[in-house]
């Protein structure tokens, strides 16, 4: 389910982002239903931020097994608010999500020191940025 992976179209790419609801239902280990703690996941990953009804819930970090890392806020165990992922390789965005995926205002940026600043919708590209 995880659906992190870049797509080139035309000059562009397209960003998906990886949810983190499926890791809730596959984790492992203890994790208080509420308030601050850690759970480490069976793929490696492991949390550390604050718990809403068992959810990641608040301010929260993530850091894949990877490599990578996302810092910032969750909403019943999603992105949401504002939050940094960066990815092993070297990507990165910083801006708004929303359930899950890149949503709002963001500045999404390559190894290569190309980046986008400007508006996403669902995961993509959406409305109007700049891509230098």
């Amino acid at each position: 389910m995880s659906r992190g992976f870049l797509r080139k179209t035309s000059l562009l790419l397209e960003l998906v982002l990886p949810c983190v609801i499926f890791i809730l239902v596959q984790g492992c280990g203890r994790s208080p239903r509420n308030g601050h703690g850690e759970r480490i996941l069976e793929d490696g990953a492991k949390y550390i931020g604050e718990f809403k009804d068992g959810y990641f819930n608040g301010q929260g970090i993530v850091i894949f097994a990877t490599g990578g890392k996302y810092i910032g806020e969750f909403k019943d165990g999603l992105y949401n608010g504002q939050g940094i992922l960066t990815f092993a390789g070297g990507k990165k965005y910083a801006g708004e999500f929303k359930d899950g995926m890149f949503c709002g205002q963001g500045t999404f940026t390559v190894p290569t020191g190309k980046k986008y600043v400007g508006a996403f919708k669902n995961g993509r590209y959406h409305g109007h940025g700049t891509l230098t």
